[in-house]
């Protein structure tokens, strides 16, 4: 009798190797770049969705600002800080630079100071 769970083991555990082997076996080259196209797709538009969420957070920032100011109190917040990027994002701080660094070149923000703690992005 343990002889022929051996057996059965033995003949599933064929097939679901060449299952998987089916499953998970190098694709052809045109395969490869269409699934890299795809990746590429879906990281372009993940990095859209991003910058434009970083746009509207100095937007919320300045209209705070005005509600601040016009109840005559002193706001030592100027603009959107790297790290509150990073914080609200939950990215690290070099993917944080590059984004801001983005934006900036295609002209939607502005920095304010030139390093340090001391640098924050405005709307341009």
């Amino acid at each position: 009798m343990n002889v022929v769970w051996v057996i059965v083991a033995g003949v599933v555990g064929f097939w679901v190797g060449r299952k998987s082997v089916e499953r998970f076996s190098i694709k052809s080259s045109e395969a490869l770049a269409g699934l890299r196209k795809e990746a590429q797709e879906a990281l372009e538009e993940r990095t859209e969705k991003r910058k434009e969420q970083i746009v509207e957070m100095i937007k919320e920032l300045a209209v705070q600002q005005k509600i601040v100011e016009s109840c005559d109190i002193e706001n030592k917040k100027k603009g959107v800080e790297r790290t509150d990027v990073e914080k609200r994002l939950g990215v690290s701080r070099s993917t944080a630079l590059r984004y801001l660094n983005e934006l900036e070149k295609e002209g939607k923000i502005k920095q304010v100071g030139l390093s340090g703690k001391r640098v924050f992005y405005v709307l341009k």
